[in-house]
């Protein structure tokens, strides 16, 4: 965690380029660990289009697991298992468009296939 939180600093001491255009975008974030296997739920905000979905694995999971983020359509709408690797620190980015017209509720489900005993990460859906 340590190396994260100074990857962190190092990144925010960087030189300041010029200002970009105001963004849109809003992202909903939460925490999840190994033992998040009865899943989490977050919601989308009424006329959103999900357009970017990242999974930070902060701590990487030991053992066999895997995550799928979606709807009460699709468990996999928005982030297929292929997409992450949970045994790797590092960030996997999901490019997706998704539109939802009312607040929806959007599910991480995490589903161990082996003994898992560590792991955690951070996951950001970036809505517009």
């Amino acid at each position: 965690m340590t190396d994260v939180i100074t990857s962190i600093q190092t990144l925010t001491s960087a030189v300041q380029g010029p200002p970009g255009p105001p963004g849109t975008g809003v992202a909903i974030t939460a925490a999840f660990t190994y033992e998040t296997t009865d899943g989490l739920t977050l919601y989308t905000a009424t006329d959103c289009l999900i357009y970017r979905v990242e999974v930070i694995v902060v701590s990487p999971f030991d053992g066999g697991m895997t995550l799928t983020i979606g709807d009460g359509d699709d468990n996999a709408r928005l982030v297929q298992a292929a997409d992450v690797k949970l045994s790797e620190r590092g960030c996997n980015q999901i490019n997706c468009q998704v539109a939802y017209t009312t607040a929806t509720a959007i599910k991480l489900y995490l589903t161990p296939t082996g003994s898992v005993t560590t792991g955690n990460g951070i996951i950001l859906i970036y809505q517009e």
